[in-house]
């Protein structure tokens, strides 16, 4: 079977042709001349780049982009059929000004050339207006306003005054920063510069940062220390389970009854002497001891030969009602505070201490002291034996706490070495002697001078010595706590 082939002749062929390239080239229906000139032609630098944007011509179809870099001597072509009111033109010299031409064509023809103004070779950014820190804990947290043609900043610290500077960041895309693991304790300047392709502009310098105390979070009884260390208190209504101590005589007398129950362990008729003729009662049970007015020990009293006021371990509560016992008769007021024993809400003021259990609370505490003042002066020449301790408030902090309490005493020790060949450590504190292990001090201070000199005769090189503000020498835990005053010791402290 035989098909027929349908063939076209070539002169139809080129007519067809022909008459596609004209509707392409025709211009818009509406138009009837060539387009206008470009009203305005504008042009921004990038990195090797042109960017050049005019407003669109109405009857334009394509439009024809040249550009110059001598001011116009000499023409390179961008685009000549460019269907678009924008160009990006790359792989210009950075360092070279630059003029771009448009204009506009249809079927009819070409329109006017125009002009960009010329455009300078770009420059690093300008330095921020201004650099602002706020601190936090360890951290700079810094912003400054937005620079124009910036593409990053890089961010500079000082911690001496702008003498020498560290990086902190490269690359920081937006307009603030935080810097992390800096010193609390130390004030800072930041800098700040701007950046693009063609480097970076000037530094800015925030003002100086301060030092910064964080903020703390206190445990339930850290805040209750630290509500009570104003040391306001006044006078209470008696509390029907604490033996009222309104006398000298009363306060010793609670030697031979240390657990407060209103029964004495020994020396009974002493003890119902200065109770007035019998032993105390209290409703539903005494357990322990309250000061209704300050104390004044000018003389001493009946035990004046022992080491404390109140030798022995003290195994109950013992509240001071803000009341003050003054001059103390150069000795501790307790020997030992017992693990359920408790001084609290008192000030004690004692001018002068001469023995080697020096303190003016208390020479060891197991139990709680809560919001105790002392002041005056601790002053000791005398020996001491091993690993002994000697502080303003207490000696030794063993296995209890401390907190809400302080000390404006002075405290000054010589010459307090068992002899040579001695391997005793020895602690001197403006608080505390010694805090050991298992003793707890927060939320206190001390505000006086520490001294602690060695006596010659006394001579031992085995032996450590310590000596603090706070505490002489820390075996257990010290928080929110604070000393200020001088502290001056020999050779070998």
């Amino acid at each position: 079977m035989i098909k027929r082939l349908h063939i076209v002749k070539p002169a139809a062929l080129l007519l067809t042709l022909a008459a596609s390239v004209a509707l392409l080239s025709q211009p818009p229906a509406e138009a009837t001349s060539p387009p206008e000139t470009p009203a305005s032609v504008s042009v921004s630098r990038g990195d090797g780049s042109l960017s050049a944007r005019w407003l669109a011509v109405d009857g334009a179809t394509i439009y024809h982009i040249t550009y110059s870099s001598d001011h116009g001597q000499s023409w390179t072509a961008a685009s000549d059929q460019h269907p678009d009111n924008r160009i990006a033109i790359q792989g210009v010299d950075n360092n070279k000004t630059y003029i771009v031409a448009v204009r506009a064509g249809n079927g009819y023809g070409w329109s006017g050339w125009r002009n960009s103004d010329s455009v300078d070779p770009p420059t690093p950014p300008a330095a921020p207006d201004s650099v602002s820190i706020v601190r936090d804990d360890r951290s700079l947290v810094v912003s400054w306003p937005p620079v124009d043609a910036a593409e990053s900043y890089n961010v500079n610290t000082s911690d001496d005054g702008a003498v020498s500077w560290t990086r902190a960041a490269t690359g920081v895309t937006g307009a603030d920063t935080t810097i992390s693991n800096v010193a609390n304790a130390s004030a800072y300047i930041v800098a700040v510069q701007a950046v693009n392709f063609m480097g970076g502009g000037p530094w800015t310098n925030s003002p100086v940062a301060g030092p910064f105390t964080p903020a703390t979070t206190p445990t339930p009884e850290i805040a209750q220390a630290q509500a009570q260390s104003e040391n306001d208190f006044t006078a209470q209504d008696d509390k029907d389970t604490l033996i009222n101590v309104d006398s000298v005589a009363k306060f010793i007398a609670m030697q031979w009854d240390l657990n407060g129950d209103g029964t004495p362990e020994s020396n009974a008729s002493t003890y119902q002497t200065a109770f007035g003729g019998s032993n105390p009662t209290c409703t539903g049970g005494c357990t322990g001891y309250e000061i209704i007015n300050d104390l004044d020990i000018t003389a001493n009293p009946s035990n004046a030969g022992t080491d404390y006021l109140v030798p022995g371990t003290f195994t109950t509560t013992f509240d001071g009602n803000g009341n003050d016992i003054t001059n103390s008769d150069n000795r501790p007021l307790f020997e030992t505070i017992g693990t359920s024993g408790e001084i609290k809400h008192l000030n004690v003021e004692n001018d002068h201490s001469t023995g080697a259990k020096a303190a003016i609370l208390a020479h060891e505490v197991d139990g709680k002291v809560t919001n105790v003042n002392v002041t005056g002066k601790v002053h000791v020449t005398a020996q001491m034996t091993d690993d002994e301790g000697i502080g303003a408030l207490v000696d030794i902090l063993d296995t209890g706490t401390i907190s809400g309490s302080g000390s404006y005493a002075e405290v000054y020790v010589e010459g307090p070495d068992v002899g040579v060949g001695s391997t005793a450590e020895y602690s001197v504190g403006g608080l505390v002697g010694y805090v050991k292990s298992g003793g707890t001090l927060l939320a206190s201070y001390a505000a006086g001078a520490v001294t602690y000199k060695r006596a010659t005769s006394y001579w031992d090189e085995q032996g450590r010595r310590y000596a603090g503000g706070l505490v002489g020498r820390v075996g257990g835990n010290v928080y929110a706590s604070y000393a200020w005053g001088n502290v001056t010791a020999s050779e070998n402290y």
